[in-house]
């Protein structure tokens, strides 16, 4: 987090960017001129990389190439791990004591725990169907 921007006006920005320029370079942030988050969505997901690169504020001593640029785009721009890959053994066990948990409290007398604990597997099931 920059320091005294947790909250701030718009009409701030300019300055707090100016302020923590340092902190900016030296974490080796990207820094985008002239785009919306729109505009630089679509570059992203249509792979204009070398289009995002020419909007790139060069922030370093030595400015990068566009060929640098891209292949740091690529780097960063890592998909994330798929929702369904499988869980490893403490992700299992922490899913598995939820579940014990809205059970019991609906064995307890809560009859709305009972919600949560049958959407689980109505929701794994469904992920199951093929669209």
């Amino acid at each position: 987090r920059l320091a005294g921007c947790q909250v701030c006006h718009w009409s701030e920005m300019p300055l707090q960017f100016i302020k923590n320029l340092d902190k900016y370079e030296k974490h080796d942030a990207l820094v985008f001129h002239s785009l919306d988050y729109n505009e630089m969505s679509a570059l992203i997901y249509t792979r204009q990389l070398r289009k995002l690169a020419s909007y790139c504020v060069q922030l370093r001593a030595e400015p990068r190439t566009t060929d640098q640029l891209v292949a740091l785009f690529e780097e960063r721009l890592q998909p994330l791990p798929q929702a369904g890959a499988p869980l490893d053994l403490p992700k299992k066990s922490i899913f598995g004591l939820q579940q014990l948990l809205w059970l019991g409290l609906y064995a307890g007398g809560m009859p709305s725990a009972i919600f949560p604990a049958l959407m689980v597997p109505v929701f794994a099931a469904l992920s199951l169907v093929e669209a």
